[in-house]
């Protein structure tokens, strides 16, 4: 109708546990959305109960990625559009992956900049043995017509917590290059937030071929590390990293230009 909509994923929780997810769509009123306070909610699946992220197959189909934190799984649906009511076809989705816990971020990207991409996700735990962060790979010809599993790379491991009810790690992931134009053969760096780890971390590929990546520390900051931000903002052509610090209220300037000092608070 060429009115934009939205679509997400939708939780309810209570105190006792219990919890059920669905991927929702909002329709967008047809009268002046300015002047009505109510858009239509639809309920397309139940499931979904984190985020999601979506990639347009054709002109009808979209796919649905989606992390699911509190049934501890990754899936994929295809939602059918352009029609009078959007649905889902095939039933409850596909799960790539049902064995790494509660799945938090998730992002389709390309690591390695050579047009082939991946699902990299972080699960979100409070037993540091468990957790980590992943890509996986899409099967050859996906989605049409293959019967091949996405194949899973653990990038990452050890995030350990400091314990205390509802603390987990690691936290959101975040794509950079050092400097974007000396980098551009480059596979990119990845920014992880430790969250409850207390730790912002940056991952490099060592071995791109096989997903090898080696961690090492941005800043330990001794609290909740929150999501990284990542830009060159004064101009030099270096990245600089930007790393909150929850509790206290501060985020941590760092740059990547190597005759430059290495951060200043704010």
């Amino acid at each position: 109708d060429g009115l934009t909509d939205i679509l997400a994923s939708q939780v309810c929780k209570n105190i006792f546990g219990q919890q059920s997810g669905s991927l929702v769509w909002f329709e967008q009123p047809k009268s002046d959305v300015t002047k009505t306070g109510s858009w239509n909610k639809n309920s397309l699946v139940p499931g979904p109960d984190f985020l999601i992220t979506t990639e347009m197959l054709n002109e009808t189909t979209v796919i649905v990625y989606s992390a699911q934190f509190f049934d501890a799984k990754l899936v994929y649906y295809y939602l059918r559009i352009g029609v009078d009511k959007p649905y889902i076809v095939g039933g409850d989705g596909t799960v790539i992956d049902d064995t790494i816990g509660s799945v938090e971020g998730i992002q389709i990207v390309d690591v390695l900049k050579n047009g082939k991409k991946q699902i990299l996700v972080n699960n979100h735990l409070a037993n540091g043995s468990l957790t980590g962060v992943f890509l996986y790979e899409f099967p050859d010809n996906f989605p049409y017509g293959t019967s091949d599993k996405f194949i899973k790379h653990q990038i990452a491991s050890g995030f350990n917590t400091t314990g205390g009810v509802g603390v987990g790690a690691p936290g959101f992931c975040t794509l950079f290059d050092l400097n974007a134009e000396q980098d551009k053969s480059e596979p990119y760096k990845i920014g992880v937030a430790g969250d409850g780890n207390f730790i912002s971390w940056q991952l490099t590929a060592t071995d791109p071929q096989t997903f090898s990546y080696s961690k090492s520390i941005i800043k330990s900051v001794g609290g909740t590390s929150g999501i990284l931000a990542f830009g060159d903002v004064d101009g030099d052509g270096y990245t600089e990293a930007f790393v909150p610090y929850y509790e206290d209220g501060i985020i941590y300037v760092y740059t990547a230009n190597p005759d430059a000092r290495k951060y200043h608070s704010t």
